[in-house]
């Protein structure tokens, strides 16, 4: 009895025992298809940005089918830093956990024809977002001539109206007049004397590696108001009054008495008038 052993599959031709001797018969003797191969896979995605990969470059690119039919995704793992939803041809949608960034990875294998792959490992690489500048709004403030001008937090304070109101990171200002906390509670002392404009700038931190662009102060410094009290003219000899100095009256008030106010001072003159005729008159008759 002669028993033939299969050793390898070389391609052209497949080597085997025949009781002693070793002879060669043809390839398509016998079955020479192999499992299929999964090869570990890479990708770079952006944080709470979903990735969609086409089959052309997915999860089956790169790997073989080992000479079988239908090659397809087997299998997918699962990970704590997001989905992978697959399609058998290795197109696939990864959708990560919120916020997350740094890298993700999930096992995977394959098949063909009846043969499974051995296990692959596709890599993700999350990037986290770029941080974004923190925005402020600038500040007007007024205060008196000598007079200190502070804020309080929560109420006034410069980063209260602030976009990201965290906090303050430093002020510019060579002055010396001007104190501001971290909080954004301000103090500023004026030059004595000093009326106009004085201005700074401040800008916000996170406390760690995110910072604002310089935004602007600005505090009017107004002159103390001016109080004018009025005088009388003095009207020497007035007829009006009683003494130099009077101004003079008509014992007449109320919107009903306007009549009364526009006549007197008419009758009166009239009445000056008509007795310098009759003085004139008088005159002239003595001669």
């Amino acid at each position: 009895m002669t028993t033939f052993h299969r050793l390898a599959a070389t391609g052209a031709a497949l080597f085997v025992i025949a009781g002693s001797a070793l002879a060669a018969v043809p390839a398509n003797a016998v079955d020479a298809t192999f499992p299929p191969t999964a090869v570990n896979d890479q990708y770079v995605a952006g944080q709470d940005n979903d990735l969609v990969v086409g089959a052309d470059i997915g999860l089956l690119a790169n790997d073989s089918d080992g000479g079988n039919a239908g090659l397809a995704v087997n299998f997918v793992g699962l990970s704590p830093d997001g989905a992978l939803n697959y399609n058998l041809d290795g197109g696939f949608r990864y959708i990560p956990t919120p916020g997350f960034s740094g890298v993700a990875t999930f096992t995977y294998n394959i098949t063909a024809g009846n043969m499974t792959s051995n296990d692959a490992t596709i890599t993700i690489t999350v990037l986290p977002t770029p941080p974004h500048k923190l925005m402020g709004t600038p500040d007007f403030y007024t205060t008196p001539m000598d007079t200190t001008f502070s804020t309080d937090a929560g109420v006034d304070d410069v980063i209260l109206n602030d976009a990201d109101p965290t906090y303050v990171g430093g002020i510019d200002d060579v002055s010396g007049e001007v104190t501001v906390n971290i909080y954004g509670q301000m103090t500023y002392t004026p030059a004595p004397g000093f009326v106009g404009t004085k201005t700074f700038s401040y800008y916000l931190s996170d406390g760690k590696n995110i910072d604002s662009d310089w935004i602007l102060v600005t505090i009017d410094v107004s002159a103390p108001a001016i109080t004018i009290i009025p005088s009388n003219p003095i009207v020497p000899g007035n007829p009006g009054g009683t003494q130099d100095g009077d101004l003079p009256t008509l014992a007449y008030t109320g919107i009903d008495d306007v009549t009364t106010w526009l006549i007197a001072p008419a009758v009166a003159l009239v009445a000056a008038g008509a007795f310098a005729l009759w003085f004139a008159r008088r005159r002239t008759a003595l001669r």
